[in-house]
């Protein structure tokens, strides 16, 4: 009798080979299901390759012209690389040349910036020169209006003091002709007193006085005597064009300065005076000659003496200063340019001339002269 253990063993040997037949048929299965996979798989690469191929063929053709293009590209970029460096180095010297004149000009213009500079610093200075040349030309011609109606006004004054001579000498004549009356008189009748409207006077003539006009004012108030009747009526002088209508606003401030200092206290023309009084019963009208005692005439000589003084000392004042501006050359007349070229000169020589130069002192008045016996 066999061994059970060998007969299990066996079994178990006839179930793996079992096992393992079965596992060859699934095997061979699949075997088979590969081998049929790979061979699609062969033929779609087989289809691949050639179709990889051809591509690999256009591309190695692509990529041949695509060379020779490159070497075409690379001999222009030679070429052009060249032309480029020489043009470069045509570019670098102009660059050069453009920076030295760039240079050039910024010097110019820092040199033509300074000389603005100067040039408008000198246009000011000009300028300012040309203002103060137009204010000395116009306060000349202030100064010369003033002056011209100065030099008038002296001339009415020369006709006044001829006029007034005139009457003095005349005046000379008739108390030369009083003198002799009253002598005859005295010795024929005792008394001094004569009545009035007598046909032995002898008319006077009248003495018109007339005071010379002042730029200022042309009233003139007599100065009061003490005691005197009333004054004889004056002669108004003949009519003339004020100063003021002559004169500019602005030259009309040197016309009064002028005549400020030709009308001081000391040397200006003393007023009217009233003339000697009359005698009681007597109107304001002309008396006689006879009818004027002594003292009344020397008196009134002495008065005519004075405002003839007084006359003459205003005309030596005036030509005390005009004489310095007359005689001293203008400054128009001559082309050649002003002495000092600063402004300050200029201002100093207007100065001393528009100042007039200060009157002479006046003489002493004379004393009165003593009364005829």
């Amino acid at each position: 009798m066999a061994d059970p253990a060998a007969a299990d063993q066996l079994a178990a040997l006839q179930a793996q080979v079992a096992d393992l037949t079965a596992r060859l048929a699934a095997k061979e299965t699949e075997l088979d299901e590969f081998q049929a996979d790979s061979r699609e798989y062969e033929e779609e690469l087989e289809r691949e390759v050639a179709r990889f191929t051809a591509q690999n063929t256009e591309l190695t053709k692509k990529y041949a012209r695509a060379q020779h293009d490159l070497e075409a590209l690379q001999a222009r970029f030679q070429d052009g690389l060249r032309e480029a460096g020489s043009l470069l180095e045509v570019v670098q010297a102009e660059l050069a040349v453009s920076r030295e004149e760039a240079q050039i000009y910024r010097a110019r213009v820092t040199e033509l910036e300074y000389e603005n500079d100067v040039l408008t610093r000198r246009k000011r200075e000009l300028e300012a020169a040309l203002h103060d040349l137009e204010m000395r030309y116009h306060r000349v011609l202030e100064t010369q209006v003033a002056l011209e109606t100065e030099l008038e006004d002296k001339l009415h004054l020369d006709v006044d003091a001829q006029r007034l001579r005139d009457q003095l000498r005349d005046l000379q004549h008739d108390l030369e002709i009083r003198a002799t009356a009253s002598s005859r008189a005295s010795a024929s009748a005792p008394t001094s007193a004569l009545r009035p409207g007598s046909a032995e006077d002898v008319p006077l003539p009248p003495f018109p006085v007339a005071t010379p006009p002042s730029p200022t004012s042309q009233t003139d108030a007599p100065s009061p005597v003490s005691g005197s009747p009333p004054t004889r009526p004056r002669v108004e002088p003949r009519p003339r064009p004020a100063p003021a209508q002559l004169v500019p606003p602005l030259a009309r401030t040197n016309s009064w300065r002028l005549a400020s200092l030709s009308t001081t206290p000391d040397t200006a023309t003393p007023p009217a005076t009233a003339l000697p009084p009359l005698p009681n019963g007597l109107t304001t009208a002309r008396p006689p000659v006879a009818e004027m005692k002594a003292g009344e005439m020397n008196a009134l000589v002495q008065q005519m003496m004075a405002r003839v003084k007084g006359l003459e000392s205003r005309l030596a004042t005036c030509r005390t200063m005009l004489n310095p501006l007359i005689k001293s050359p203008s400054p128009s007349s001559s082309g050649s340019p002003l002495p000092g070229s600063g402004i300050g000169s200029r201002r100093g020589s207007h100065t001393s001339l528009a100042s007039p130069r200060p009157p002479r002192p006046p003489s002493a008045p004379q004393p009165p002269l003593p009364p005829r016996s």
